[in-house]
């Protein structure tokens, strides 16, 4: 008995980054499942010579249908094109020519047309003769959709150069901003990516080597949040969100020769990258009225003030490569490949102020006309690995990374917030050096495995990093990992796995105050009281001292062909013992199960939960300007931090045929649950507001069904129904002008309940 049956997708949430998938991805996953425009599913007994017809044979088909979506929700169409109420028609097509089989004819065609007429659409045709050359054409267009729910002053908002309504009132606060409301305008943000790709190969007269190249062209455009400031310190800051404009345009090309005999392989190459930002920098009118600390008449204040800020600049890398492989004997291999590139910025700087009146000012210009970054980089990896004996396997594997940053450090006296005058005196804070970090890191690793007793395995493996950074708190920093671990097959009945893994990582001396010594001047630093910028004990937990302990275990339990049932369970606890203030502690816990029944070689059903919990704990220390050296020291102004994130995802389904095979239909239905929570504590001398933990939930059902009629027609459908619920305070409930000194965006978080209805009939030719 032949029994075929879906198996759902494993959740691997991993901390935050799972939410996000939830809340940003998932109102794609199901209409990605299963492409309901082609419709159909293969037979499910096929002969040899049917199996060889389909090899040779192409199931060629054109399909016709529509998508019906019951709202509108920007969300729910961040990826998949049906953002929009109504109905919207979609055309497939998919055309292959094949050779036929033992007909001397090497030549084969084929396109592929997905989902045209849908803002997300997809063509890739390919020509060429087996063993001669090949071509390729691809054109793909991808949205990203972000908030619906924005809003901005701006009237022309998106543009590069935006401005404020003539009728606008600055104010010192948003709260005296008298046109604030009433000037408000509806913003959406998001990004459509379209890319054009071309590439081919040729097979030289000797049929060992081979030329390959390709070529992608990628536009970006829309916009996302950016926020930008006027004034300093001194004066109170003040920011505006508004929209970045994207208009991106990405170069990439690459070639390589290569050569194959056996057991050996080798190739080198040339890889290209271009970057091209059409918007050098984003300039826009300040809101806000002419503040005190300011520099009097300086043009800062509405309405002659304008900010700019500079966008991704333009940039470019090369790389050279080689790789290659040799099978020294039928028990050893070796594996090795080396890429040396070159990265290039060289973009002109934008003035230190647009604003006449501090551009004036200035009587020390920037120290050069762009930045000239230039970072080399070296990365080579080698591999071997033997199977000796039977029972027996290991490989050893050793890394290099190497960052070389030789752009030019040089001493730039910024004009802060556009609000401030230059200073160049010696003692200026506003003197400030660029620090072109570096990275190089060796790793080293070794695994293996020996069976013993037919049906166990134990298996280990070591690792050690040694990275080196350049303008860093930790100069050199090593990282060991040692797991060992056990699997078991119990005769086919039950198997299972588990696994320790310890890892420590240590680090040469932290000095807190590395970035802020390699970023000021001697002389401004010797004002400093304390000489730091940061608070003393503070650890980045990247680079902090950690000790690692790590559980995983898996149970598998298949009393027959029919049952399938799977436990996970993983536990991770970080100890960061060194660190005083920051991050220090992590835990993560995760199980899952999964359980799967073939009702018979026609019907299957299937469930499954997961769970996954992290928390961290953060402790930190406030400090004022002119009383920083005795509140580093005063545990009064101490606060802590639980960090917990918990999701849960549970979800059923079953999928089935009839009909001799020409009814295929299906359901799965699921539901995942995140919440974020932050408790807060904090010593006497300090008061804080208890957040409301942010919720996400998604609960989606599909109903799919396909019928093939004859040889030639088959019509597929799909009902599907997502409810999306988020509630978070860092959004929900928070207005423009909620806060005195930043005018916000007023999103609120994504609610929604889509039904969608789709239909297509599919012809096979």
């Amino acid at each position: 008995m032949k029994i075929r049956h879906e198996v759902p997708m494993r959740l691997r949430y991993r901390s935050l980054c799972v939410a996000l998938w939830i809340a940003l991805a998932a109102p794609g996953l199901v209409y990605a499942q299963d492409d309901f425009s082609l419709g159909d599913e293969p037979a499910p007994e096929e002969s040899s010579e049917a199996q060889l017809k389909a090899l040779t044979e192409p199931d060629n088909h054109i399909s016709l249908g529509f998508h019906h979506v019951s709202d509108d929700s920007y969300r729910f169409g961040r990826f998949n094109g049906l953002q929009d109420e109504g109905t919207v028609g979609v055309l497939g097509l998919e055309y292959q020519k094949k050779p036929v089989h033992d007909s001397g004819d090497t030549t084969y065609f084929g396109v592929s047309l997905k989902d045209l007429g849908l803002d997300t659409v997809s063509l890739n045709a390919e020509y060429g003769q087996q063993g001669n050359f090949d071509l390729a054409f691809e054109f793909d267009r991808i949205q990203s959709l972000g908030s619906d729910s924005a809003s901005t002053i701006f009237t022309n908002a998106g543009a590069s150069n935006v401005v404020l309504p003539s009728n606008w009132v600055a104010g010192q606060t948003t709260a005296t901003m008298s046109q604030l409301r009433n000037s408000l305008r509806p913003y959406k943000f998001g990004t459509e990516r379209e890319r054009i790709a071309v590439s081919g190969g040729k097979v030289f007269d000797d049929p060992k080597w081979d030329l390959v190249s390709s070529y992608r062209f990628e536009k970006k455009d829309g916009s996302k949040p950016l926020a930008g400031t006027f004034g300093n310190t001194g004066g109170n800051p003040r920011a505006v969100f508004m929209p970045e404009p994207i208009d991106w345009n990405t170069h990439q090309f690459d070639a390589a020769l290569r050569y194959a005999d056996g057991g050996k392989q080798f190739s080198v190459g040339y890889y290209l990258s271009v970057f091209e930002n059409d918007n050098s920098a984003l300039n826009f009118q300040n809101p806000y009225a002419f503040i005190t600390g300011w520099t009097p008449n300086a043009g800062v204040g509405y309405p002659t003030g304008v900010g700019q800020l500079s966008l991704p600049p333009d940039n470019d890398f090369h790389q050279f490569f080689a790789n290659g492989g040799w099978d020294v004997s039928p028990t050893l291999r070796l594996n090795g490949d080396v890429n040396i590139g070159r990265m290039n910025q060289n973009d002109d700087f934008l003035p230190y102020t647009i604003n006449p009146t501090l551009a004036a000012s200035i009587t020390q210009p920037l120290p050069r006309d762009s930045l000239d970054g230039e970072i080399d980089t070296t990365a080579v990896n080698l591999r071997i690995s033997s199977r000796p004996g039977e029972g027996l396997h290991w490989n050893a594997s050793y890394r290099y990374d190497d960052r070389d940053n030789q752009t030019p450090r040089n001493e730039y006296v910024v004009v802060p917030g556009n609000s401030l005058a230059q200073d160049v005196s010696a003692t200026s804070s506003r003197r400030r050096f660029n620090e072109p970090y570096s990275y190089k890191e060796h790793r080293f690793r070794a695994e293996g495995g020996f069976r013993f007793l037919d049906d166990n395995e134990l298996f280990a493996s070591a690792q050690r990093r040694v990275i080196d950074r350049h303008y860093s708190e930790v100069e050199e920093l090593d990282d060991d990992e040692l797991r060992i671990g056990l699997r078991r097959d119990f005769g086919g009945l039950i198997g299972g796995r588990i696994s320790y893994l310890d890892g420590s990582r240590s680090g040469s001396e932290y000095i807190e105050n590395e970035g802020f010594l390699m970023g000021y001047s001697p002389a401004y630093i010797a004002t400093v009281p304390g000489g730091w910028e940061n608070v003393p004990g503070l650890r980045r937990y990247n680079v902090a001292d950690r000790e690692r302990a790590q559980w995983s275990g898996q149970l598998v339990f298949t009393p027959d062909e029919r049952w399938a049932l799977s436990l996970d369970a993983h536990v991770t606890q970080d100890d960061y013992e060194e660190s005083t203030l920051g991050l220090t502690a992590a835990r993560s816990r995760s199980y899952s199960v999964d359980i799967s029944y073939a009702v018979d070689s026609d019907a299957a059903v299937y469930a499954f939960f997961a769970r996954d919990s992290v928390d961290s704990d953060q402790t930190g220390q406030s400090v004022g300007g002119g009383t920083r050296v005795t509140d580093a020291v005063n545990l009064g102004r101490r606060w802590f931090i639980d960090h917990r994130d918990d999701v849960e995802a549970i979800g059923f389904g079953f999928n089935g045929k009839g009909l001799e095979g020409r009814f295929n239909y299906g359901v799965d239905v699921s539901y995942v649950d995140t919440e974020a929570r932050v408790r807060t504590t904090t010593g006497s001398v300090l008061t804080f507001r208890t957040l409301v933990p942010a919720v996400t939930r998604l609960t989606s059902a599909n109903f799919y069904a396909n019928y093939t009629v004859d040889e030639h027609w088959s019509v597929a459908g799909r009902f599907w129904v997502e409810d999306y619920t988020s509630r978070d305070w860092a959004y929900d409930g928070i207005p423009p002008d909620q806060l005195a000194n930043v005018i916000l965006l007023g999103e609120d978080s994504p609610d929604y309940t889509v039904k969608v209805i789709s239909l297509s009939l599919s012809y096979r030719f």
